[in-house]
């Protein structure tokens, strides 16, 4: 997604379900892409194969079926386990884990089911120039926020030496990009337009 800015000058200037363990612990993993951001599993969200899973932050033999589930085996009972999505095995660059890790105390016998969601993600970019209709040029530090439609600041981006900006690992939703009033106020500028918008599907 991609979106310009201008200024004008002066006045107008983002294993198995159930599976034995013996004396040792277990974690059973499911993967899907949360599109509804409530962090769980829900019916006609698409599971999410050939996730590979770290234990203890240790990438091991663990990757998600056709299914999107995995069985994290042979945990020491009751040691602090965490398991996490190895993030540098994801084949889908707009694909991102919503959690960074879970973190439990495994149980004898036992074979723990938690759901890892996965969140679609994007890139919003765009660039800033300083001048008015007839001619502008780059204008660099220009301090850009991402907005939700519930009012929510979710990151800022400077705009660099050729007027650029980025926000990187945006997730699926509707925004508003806009330049922080307080900066526009203190150089003496207005942006046109005052904001725009752009959605990550």
């Amino acid at each position: 997604v991609g979106c310009g800015w201008g200024w004008e000058g002066g006045e107008g200037a983002t294993g198995g379900d159930g599976e034995e363990v013996g004396s040792l612990g277990a974690r059973a993993v499911g993967t899907d892409v949360d599109k509804n951001h409530n962090g769980g599993r829900d019916a006609g969200e698409p599971v999410v194969p050939n996730i590979h899973l770290a234990r203890n932050q240790r990438e091991g033999d663990y990757a998600t079926d056709a299914r999107g589930r995995a069985f994290v085996p042979h945990l020491r009972p009751f040691v602090l386990s965490t398991v996490s999505v190895a993030q540098a095995a994801i084949e889908d660059p707009f694909l991102r884990p919503a959690r960074k890790g879970i973190s439990f105390i495994p149980r004898p016998n036992k074979t723990t089911q938690v759901d890892f969601p996965m969140e679609i993600v994007g890139q919003i970019d765009g660039f800033v120039n300083l001048g008015n209709e007839k001619s502008s040029q780059p204008k660099r530090g220009i301090k850009m926020e991402l907005w939700d439609l519930q009012n929510k600041l979710i990151a800022t981006a400077k705009s660099d030496q050729g007027g650029f900006y980025s926000f990187e690992d945006v997730p699926s939703g509707s925004y508003q990009i806009r330049p922080s009033s307080d900066l526009l106020e203190r150089m003496g500028l207005k942006a046109r337009p005052n904001l725009q918008s752009a959605t990550i599907a």
